[in-house]
Protein backbone atom coordinates (compact mmCIF):
# COMPACT_ATOMS: atom_id res chain seq x y z
CA UNK A 1 0.00 0.00 0.00
CA UNK A 2 1.16 3.49 -0.78
CA UNK A 3 1.68 5.95 2.07
CA UNK A 4 -0.78 8.45 0.57
CA UNK A 5 -4.55 8.36 0.03
CA UNK A 6 -5.99 6.80 -3.12
CA UNK A 7 -6.98 9.19 -5.88
CA UNK A 8 -4.00 11.52 -5.57
CA UNK A 9 -1.92 11.87 -8.72
CA UNK A 10 1.63 12.00 -7.38
CA UNK A 11 4.91 11.49 -9.18
CA UNK A 12 8.10 10.29 -7.52
CA UNK A 13 11.10 12.46 -8.27
CA UNK A 14 14.56 11.07 -7.59
CA UNK A 15 16.71 13.05 -5.20
CA UNK A 16 20.07 14.32 -6.40
CA UNK A 17 23.01 12.08 -5.61
CA UNK A 18 24.71 14.49 -3.24
CA UNK A 19 22.47 15.63 -0.42
CA UNK A 20 23.02 17.03 3.02
CA UNK A 21 22.21 14.48 5.73
CA UNK A 22 19.51 15.45 8.18
CA UNK A 23 20.78 16.39 11.61
CA UNK A 24 18.62 16.06 14.68
CA UNK A 25 19.31 17.50 18.09
CA UNK A 26 17.83 17.14 21.54
CA UNK A 27 17.46 19.71 24.32
CA UNK A 28 16.46 18.87 27.87
CA UNK A 29 16.56 20.33 31.33
CA UNK A 30 19.27 18.78 33.50
CA UNK A 31 17.00 19.10 36.51
CA UNK A 32 14.13 17.14 34.96
CA UNK A 33 12.65 14.25 36.91
CA UNK A 34 12.93 12.27 33.67
CA UNK A 35 16.72 12.55 33.38
CA UNK A 36 17.08 8.76 33.44
CA UNK A 37 14.73 8.47 30.45
CA UNK A 38 16.70 11.15 28.59
CA UNK A 39 19.98 9.37 29.36
CA UNK A 40 18.68 6.03 28.08
CA UNK A 41 17.32 7.73 24.96
CA UNK A 42 20.74 9.27 24.26
CA UNK A 43 22.56 5.97 24.84
CA UNK A 44 20.22 4.07 22.53
CA UNK A 45 20.47 6.79 19.88
CA UNK A 46 24.25 6.67 19.95
CA UNK A 47 24.22 2.86 19.73
CA UNK A 48 21.86 2.96 16.74
CA UNK A 49 24.03 5.52 14.94
CA UNK A 50 27.12 3.42 15.59
CA UNK A 51 25.43 0.38 14.01
CA UNK A 52 24.43 2.45 10.98
CA UNK A 53 27.92 3.87 10.53
CA UNK A 54 29.81 0.56 10.90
Amino acid sequence: ARPWPEGLKLVRIALPEASVPRQIGIVWSRSTVRIRLVTVFLEESRAAMKVLND
